[in-house]
C-alpha cells in the first residue's frame, strides 16, 4: 500500500447528533419558515378585509390566489435576478469604488 493512504478507525459517536444540536436544528427550521408564514398571514388578512362586508368563499379564494401569485412571483423574480437586491447594489458600488 502506498504511504499516501492511511487506514484509521472512525469513532461512531461522531455520527450521532446531540440533543442540543437537534433542538437547534428544529428552531432553525421554524425560523426559516417564519417569513413564509407571515406572508400567508398577510395575504389571508388582506383577502378577508376585501370581503368582510359581502362574504363569499369563491371571491375570497379568487383574491387569495391572486395575491399569492403576485407576492410569490415577485420573490421568484428576485431569486432569478430580475430585480437588484441590496447585495447586488453593494457589489456594484464596491466595483465602482475599486475602479477609481
Amino acid at each position: 500500500m502506498n504511504s499516501k493512504y492511511t487506514i484509521s478507525i472512525k469513532d461512531h459517536k461522531e455520527n450521532f447528533k446531540s440533543k442540543a444540536s437537534l433542538e437547534y436544528q428544529e428552531k432553525s427550521k421554524i425560523h426559516q419558515l417564519k417569513p413564509l408564514l407571515l406572508i400567508i398571514l398577510y395575504i389571508t388578512t388582506a383577502s378577508i378585509l376585501l370581503h368582510y362586508n359581502n362574504w363569499s368563499w369563491d371571491e375570497f379564494m379568487l383574491d387569495f390566489m391572486g395575491l399569492f401569485f403576485i407576492v410569490f412571483s415577485f420573490f421568484i423574480s428576485i431569486i432569478a435576478g430580475l430585480f437588484p437586491t441590496k447585495s447586488m447594489f453593494n457589489n456594484g458600488v464596491i466595483r465602482l469604488l475599486a475602479q477609481r
